[in-house]
């Protein structure tokens, strides 16, 4: 997940999770 989470719109999702 940190590699999406680094992405950046996707670690709004990751972080809601």
């Amino acid at each position: 997940v940190g590699m999406f989470a680094e992405i950046g719109p996707l670690s709004c999702f990751i972080s809601h999770h």
